[in-house]
């Protein structure tokens, strides 16, 4: 057995008494790891494991929105002997999934997956009765979860306290606002009206608010000016003067020292530790959601220069944040196999090949989404979102009329891109797409539409992109296939060559000796 094709995994999970223990399988039988392995000196796999793992990983879920998803598989065992039912009780936490050689150590073996692991199913009576199933969800089902779970308790007295009233904002999410919102119009929450607070970011829970940095009334300057930033019982008994403003930035709020004509809006600057681009945002809600050792190196050195910013007022998910932070840098963000995030570019192939897959290579060949064979001629970028419009009636009188009224009347700019080209050429079936951004700058809205008007139009020599799915044998070298990197494939019979990007794997399919690609092009 010791040079034989193997796989083994790792079930970690909880008993009911919150003991943590490892559950070591393997998929026929495999030898031992040697003593001298510094991993797992002498741990034995029990051949339990009914089936390879089918897990899959793609960069985009849904082209047209940049959407990323999440990565999915199961690992199913045997328990025809019943020796596994106490994990009935137990709770599923992660799995570990490896190919390689039996009886080598386990640094020779290649990581296939490190992932959670969702509720186990059981499969008690029929045909598959004996078995159970651990479903496996790679790390990006973690952004599904509540980014803010803070809110406001309603217990204000007077003008004491900032949790509001009993009958007003109690049960509230309280808010974060992440980079670049200085021109978003934020209404804030007005934590304690008698007292004219209102709280812009919980910077208890998520980190100092960086600045506060314009307010208007109606639309327009408030002509405030800032007496000073304090906390705790400083800031509680600040009496800033009519014509000026107290902010505490450590917990996020903000004291106006007169009456405005209406309640004001804000520019501010969100969580100072969170920064202000797509890169720094990111890593932040990683960490926040406590994936910050988890951080790879090409996350942890990515860096961009465009500003974005995010305010946060109501109930949402990391997913919501993620998604729209992560569109407006034209990236994939997703855990490589030893469960580290890793980021790469949403790019058209450049034409540097790292593996070559030929037409005798190739077992299975199809079209993995028949849209992107459809070339987009519009690409609508939504940017320099405000979190309040004003209709003509409720703006200062002063903006009536003028370039500001316009903006202030829509909830998000748009920046364009076209190819009139393509539109002559594909009628009604060239496409058109609208992606929302967390972006800030006209200019850098501009960018992203002409980049994924190139990346989702026709290639150079006018032919139409495509999504392939192709199937090969799963070799140490196919399966090494990192996001992004490109592959040569020439399959004459159906006119595809070239270098194409590899958006997707899934090793253990369509059998398990085959991996599926998913290839752009």
């Amino acid at each position: 057995m010791t040079d034989e094709i193997a796989w083994i995994a790792e079930l970690d999970y909880r008993r009911p008494s919150g003991v943590a223990e490892t559950l070591y399988l393997s998929h026929g039988a495999v030898r031992p790891m040697p003593s001298s392995c510094p991993d797992r000196p002498n741990q034995k796999y029990a051949n339990r494991m009914v089936e390879v793992p089918s897990y899959q990983t793609r960069a985009l879920g849904d082209p047209s929105r940049l959407g990323g998803s999440i990565g999915v598989g199961n690992l199913t065992v045997s328990n025809g002997d019943g020796s596994l039912s106490y994990l009935r009780d137990c709770r599923p936490v992660a799995v570990r999934l490896w190919r390689g050689r039996s009886g080598r150590p386990l640094a020779d073996w290649t990581p296939v997956a490190t992932c959670g692991a969702r509720d186990l199913r059981w499969d008690i009576g029929g045909e598959q009765a004996g078995r159970l199933t651990a479903p496996m969800l790679d790390a990006r089902a973690d952004l599904e979860d509540m980014i803010q779970e803070a809110t406001y308790g309603g217990s204000n007295s007077g003008a004491t306290g900032y949790e509001g009233e009993p009958g007003g904002i109690k049960g509230q999410t309280k808010p974060l606002a992440l980079g670049d919102l200085t021109d978003a119009q934020v209404q804030g929450v007005w934590v304690n009206q008698v007292a004219r607070v209102a709280q812009l970011h919980d910077g208890v829970g998520a980190g100092t608010l960086a600045a506060v940095t314009t307010i208007w009334d109606r639309g327009g300057a408030a002509g405030l000016t800032l007496s000073a930033d304090s906390t705790g019982t400083v800031f509680d008994a600040a009496t800033p003067s009519s014509t000026q403003y107290a902010t505490d930035l450590t917990r996020g709020y903000v004291r106006i020292g007169g009456t405005l004509g209406a309640l004001p809006t804000f520019g501010l600057r969100g969580a100072a530790a969170a920064g202000d681009t797509a890169p720094s945002i990111l890593r932040w809600l990683l960490t926040r959601r406590g994936h910050g050792a988890r951080i790879g190196a090409s996350l942890a050195a990515w860096n961009t220069t465009a500003k974005v910013g995010v305010w946060l007022g109501q109930p949402n998910t990391y997913r919501e944040a993620w998604d729209v932070v992560a569109a407006s840098a034209a990236v994939w963000v997703l855990p490589d196999a030893a469960g580290l995030w890793q980021v790469g570019a949403l790019a058209a192939p450049v034409g540097a090949p790292v593996l070559a897959l030929s037409e005798r290579k190739i077992k299975e060949i199809s079209v993995a989404d028949a849209t992107i064979a459809r070339p987009v001629w519009k690409v609508t970028v939504r940017w320099g979102r405000i979190y309040k419009t004003y209709a003509r009636s409720d703006l200062a009188g002063a903006l009536v009329g003028t370039a500001t009224e316009a903006r202030l009347a829509e909830e998000w700019r748009s920046a364009v891109a076209l190819a009139s080209a393509v539109k002559a050429i594909w009628g009604d079936q060239a496409r058109e797409i609208t992606i929302d951004t967390a972006l800030r700058a006209e200019a850098d809205a501009a960018a992203l539409a002409a980049q994924l008007l190139t990346l989702f139009g026709p290639r150079p020599d006018g032919s139409p992109r495509q999504l392939l799915r192709v199937a090969v044998e799963m070799t140490d070298a196919v399966l090494a296939l990192a996001h992004g990197q490109e592959v040569a494939l020439s399959y004459p019979l159906e006119g595809l060559t070239g270098s194409w990007v590899v958006w997707g794997k899934r090793p253990a399919a369509p059998a398990e000796h085959l991996i599926e690609l998913e290839l752009f092009g």
